[in-house]
């Protein structure tokens, strides 16, 4: 580490923050009084915990199933769960446990979520909220996004718990930025306070969650950093705060036999002789088609394929959450869910099959890499930072810096193919959304290139931000608009309509380009245009993303490119669109 980085990593460094053991101490104290009250899955199962039944099937060569859920409604959300018990009755397609994704809004305290756009599914409020869920159904309800990891975490664990949620996080979104919720140091305060509540429930075996792809990881190149990452957390979380952690991950990776190979090399750092390591592996979304949705069965039955087999071969305990074929377009629903749960368990039947078939050296070789060179990695962060001068040995420091730093940054200055050599990253393993993000880039750039006069965009100012947390779509839109010379202002992600307007004032800068994705774009163009009069200026802004939003009493988002269009915003549906809609 030279001394640039070194007087980088310093500058991160919060002064006066308050007392962190204070802080696990209230919350531990919190986690204790808790009264647990069963959920309907486990009443009836005669396991204790979630994770008693993973580590009783995974003995028995059994796989766990796990899907994502978040609909229009709370009343649409129970509904859906009692559709897909239902649906297991008729079929004996079972579905152990359930991720319950309510609106962003969830993640923000009541009092802080004035005029911050709505998003497709429902909010939990109210303590009943969590116990309806938890009671509706013989799923075991997990409660992952907008709890751990948000701003209003301490307020949604405790509830969480009580409904018996043995899974909470998503952890890795402590480094998210959300809507009005402008202390930091107060948001991570009360994220460590909810880790210190699951660790007073660690005998219950209540495990704090992360995954992976909504955290500074989906910034990495390379998948050993993915697990050196993983380290660091659980460092901060089992270590420091003395509670349980589990990784999850998998949305953003496209080729599976490095996925499984990840998969094992993390179940074999963070596992616990009680507990499963990873906690669930998601399917690829990457490479699903949109304008032929069954095709999609076809990339995600032969991923389905590997990792039933390695599942019922290392017995890892993990759970596989098979996607709907339509998530590219739209909000699963319960039926979609049950059809691609079918297929899976179709696909399981014949699975055996290919056991004998199936090499697994190459994976456990790969595995193996992931392991060394991962561990340098998370080795190489904690001499890094207390080089520096940051407590190692105090979470919420350690959170704060990882909140503020460049996760760019962060894999280049202690990756350790170029720790102390000062040239550039070369990655044991590369991660999928590096590969083909960068891809991706250059295929536009090629292609926009040979638009009439796209030298006139050379030097122009453009602001580009996400209006959520996704970071995808400004990652390839600023590589596009970068090649061509263009002068981008990267305002980051989860960015308020009055932020957006601000930063291009400060900046001077007319043309914006909004990346949306939680189904928040329409509200968030109808604040554009107001707040725009407002203030008596001209912006041409451009909105690009998933422009879906639930419209008058519609249970499923529709597509509100055209309500965009009205309010002056410009809906562009590629990053090629955008460029064209530049020059005109």
């Amino acid at each position: 580490m030279n001394q640039i980085e070194k007087e980088y990593l310093q500058s991160l460094i919060p002064k006066d923050l308050p007392n962190w053991q204070d802080i696990a101490k209230e919350g531990y104290a919190i986690g204790k009084a808790i009264k647990v009250i069963p959920s309907l899955a486990l009443k009836n199962s005669g396991y204790k915990s979630e994770v008693d039944m993973r580590l009783d099937k995974a003995a028995q060569g059994k796989i766990t199933w796990r899907t994502i859920m978040g609909l229009a409604t709370l009343k649409d959300q129970k509904e859906g769960l009692e559709y897909l018990e239902e649906f297991a009755n008729k079929t004996g397609v079972v579905i152990d446990a359930a991720m319950i994704i309510p609106n962003m809004l969830t993640g923000i305290p009541d009092e802080k979520r004035k005029n911050v756009p709505k998003g497709t599914s429902f909010i939990l409020e109210n303590p009943e909220d969590w116990q309806l869920l938890s009671q509706a159904s013989h799923i075991h309800t997990a409660f992952c996004d907008f709890h751990i990891g948000s701003a209003n975490a301490s307020f949604n664990t405790e509830n969480a718990l009580k409904a018996d949620s043995s899974y909470s996080g998503i952890f890795s979104q402590f480094v998210w930025d959300y809507p009005n919720c402008n202390d930091d140091i107060a948001n991570l305060c009360d994220n460590l306070k909810a880790i210190s509540m699951v660790a007073a429930k660690y005998d219950e075996k209540f495990v704090v969650d992360t995954y992976m792809d909504d955290g500074l990881p989906s910034y990495f190149l390379d998948l050993a950093s993915f697990l050196g990452y993983a380290k660091l957390e659980k460092y901060i979380v089992s270590t420091l705060c003395g509670a349980r952690y589990a990784c999850s991950f998998g949305q953003l990776m496209d080729e599976t036999v490095p996925k499984v190979a990840l998969w094992l090399g993390l179940s074999q750092v963070l596992k616990e002789k009680d507990q499963p390591g990873v906690s669930f592996v998601f399917s690829n979304c990457i490479d699903h088609w949109d304008h032929d949705l069954e095709a999609n069965y076809g990339v995600l039955c032969t991923e389905l394929l590997l990792e039933i087999l390695t599942e019922k071969k290392y017995k890892t305990g993990v759970s596989i959450l098979p996607i709907p074929i339509t998530e590219k377009v739209a909000v699963p629903t319960p039926e979609g869910i049950a059809n691609i749960h079918a297929a899976a368990r179709r696909v399981e039947e014949k699975a055996e099959e290919w056991r004998d078939l199936i090499d697994f050296s190459k994976i456990e070789k790969i595995r193996d890499i992931l392991v060394v060179q991962g561990t340098k990695f998370f080795e190489n962060i904690l001499d890094g930072f207390k080089t520096a001068g940051i407590d190692i040995e105090n979470p919420l420091e350690l959170m704060v810096v990882l909140k503020r730093i460049n996760p760019g940054a962060l894999e280049e200055m202690f990756h350790p193919s170029l720790c102390h050599s000062g040239d550039h990253i070369k990655p044991y393993v590369p991660t999928s959304m590096a590969r083909r993000s960068m891809a991706e880039c250059e295929e536009i750039i090629v292609k926009v290139k040979k638009f009439p006069d796209i030298e006139k965009l050379k030097n122009t100012e453009i602001l580009v931000l996400s209006g959520d947390v996704h970071r995808y779509g400004i990652f390839v839109l600023s590589g596009v608009l970068n090649g061509l010379g263009v002068k981008v202002v990267e305002g980051g992600v989860g960015m308020e309509p009055v932020e957006t307007l601000d930063i291009a004032d400060e900046e001077n800068i007319t043309k914006i380009c909004v990346s949306v994705h939680n189904g928040q774009g329409l509200d968030y163009a109808k604040q554009l245009e107001y707040l725009g009069k407002d203030r008596g200026k001209e912006y041409s802004i451009y909105m690009g993303g998933k422009l879906n939003g639930i419209i008058g009493e519609e249970s499923e988002p529709q597509d509100v490119s055209a309500l965009i269009a009205k309010t002056g915003v410009i809906p562009c549906e590629t990053v090629e669109e955008f460029i064209a809609g530049l020059l005109e």
